[in-house]
């Protein structure tokens, strides 16, 4: 079995991901709160409550994945519906923030990876 690491694993893409590796590897999945789909997956490691726009988050994270990784699937992300007229300062900070800063998880993780080699 491999270990496989997706971020944004609890719905759209990344719980689709989650469904297809976890029939035959270890599944490390990251993400704010975990659906009731992803919770019901077999060989699948919940790390839940973790913010990628946050870097202590993202470590706390990192502490909870194998010291092997074979796969990262970087799949975390926001998106906002509303359309640039209705969104706020605010709201576009965060998004910004969070879509950014997920780069700081493939360096987090980055010594797991380069084991794998």
């Amino acid at each position: 079995m491999k270990n496989i690491v997706i971020t944004g694993a609890n719905r759209g893409i990344g719980l689709e991901f989650a469904k297809i590796y976890s029939e035959k590897n270890m599944v490390y999945a990251i993400c704010r709160k975990p659906s009731k789909e992803l919770e019901s997956l077999n060989n699948v490691h919940i790390i839940s409550g973790v913010d990628v726009g946050d870097f202590d988050s993202i470590q706390g994270a990192v502490s909870k994945c194998p010291d092997k990784i074979d796969i990262l699937i970087n799949n975390a992300g926001i998106l906002l519906m509303e359309g640039v007229e209705g969104t706020i300062s605010e709201e576009w900070d965060h998004l910004k923030n969070n879509n950014s800063k997920g780069v700081f998880g493939d360096k987090a993780l980055s010594p797991g990876l380069m084991d794998s080699r």
